[in-house]
């Protein structure tokens, strides 16, 4: 067996055919051949090793999530969906850890592919992109790709909220191109005054308007009890009119209502942030997040076109479709 060469395939081929194939016990094969039990048993081993022979394993649950994800694309009119399997238990603890890990892993293995045809992209933040973003196996992508922040700065402490970091983490792994910004995510208007501010904030939005790809994830609806760190910086009036207006959610700070309108930052202040109106523009724009709590934020977003793209997890993926389906 060992000095089995090239020469000896096809014997290898006519066993494993008989065998897989045809369904010939290795009894009977031995019998049609004139070989013992046994060295057909290696026979079969060697075609394995050979690669004569090779497996298909298929789970079952592959098909499903397939399946979800075309039916998830087709109702929504989505131009990408991809499904990442999660239990019913860490579905209902989806807010913290492991939702963002499974989701933040299934993102990184279609980010590649899905950034085949992007040229600048701007990255939100949170917690799902920060994972995203520190797990993200290093690689190069087939051209030049410029990776920039879609809102400015925050003052909040975690590492997840600075949108720099996040570009920084996905840029290195690339080994792609880097733009950052310090100016703040909500501004008074006196600050807008100034003098170095017209010219920065002129250079991010130049940049902002030949964006191509954006990549957000989704807050959760805000209420007082929870003062969500893209509110920090802004008025306790604004904050009080957030949680009255019931906001289901917001991308890039920007809270939005159940029928998609904006809550206005009251005229104090100006946030510096991609606009829903311009991320509806874009040719791709990636949302990553599921759970029960962003349910309504996710389908609001995508019904008033402010996400095209979307990266969830299969029991999201599934009330969508209910949702959807039932209306």
């Amino acid at each position: 067996m060992d000095s089995f060469t090239g020469n000896d395939d096809y014997l290898l081929y006519q066993i494993a055919k008989m065998y897989y194939l045809d369904e010939m016990p290795q009894d009977a094969i031995a019998k049609k051949v004139g070989f013992s039990r046994s060295y057909i048993s290696r026979l079969l081993d060697k075609a394995k090793e050979r690669k004569i022979v090779t497996f298909v394993v298929v789970n079952p649950l592959d098909r499903t999530v397939q399946d979800l994800e075309e039916r998830l694309r087709a109702a929504y009119g989505l131009r990408f969906v991809a499904i990442a399997d999660v239990s019913e238990s860490e579905y209902k603890r989806s807010l913290f850890h492991p939702m963002n890990e499974i989701l933040a892993a299934k993102a990184n293995a279609i980010l590649p592919d899905f950034l085949s045809k992007s040229r600048v992209v701007a990255l939100g933040f949170g917690a799902a992109l920060y994972t995203m973003s520190k797990t993200l196996p290093r690689g190069h992508l087939s051209h030049d790709v410029l990776f920039m922040p879609a809102v400015g700065t925050t003052g909040a402490c975690s590492p997840q909220t600075q949108s720099n970091t996040i570009v920084d983490n996905i840029a290195s792994a690339f080994g792609a191109r880097s733009y950052y910004t310090n100016i703040p995510i909500v501004i008074d208007q006196h600050e807008v005054a100034s003098t170095l501010f017209p010219s920065r904030f002129g250079e991010l939005m130049q940049h902002w308007g030949e964006v191509d790809t954006v990549i957000v994830g989704l807050g959760v609806r805000y209420h007082e009890a929870g003062d969500a760190f893209s509110l920090n910086e802004a008025s306790e009036e604004y904050r009080e009119a957030v949680a009255k207006a019931d906001a289901v959610g917001d991308l890039l700070t920007r809270y939005f209502r159940e029928d998609g309108s904006e809550i206005e930052l009251d005229k104090a202040y100006v946030r510096t942030a991609i606009t829903l109106e311009r991320l509806s523009e874009i040719e791709r724009v990636l949302c990553v997040a599921g759970g029960p709590a962003k349910l309504r934020g996710i389908r609001t977003a995508i019904k008033s076109g402010y996400v095209n793209c979307l990266v969830t997890d299969l029991v999201t993926a599934r009330k969508l479709i209910s949702l959807e389906e039932n209306a």
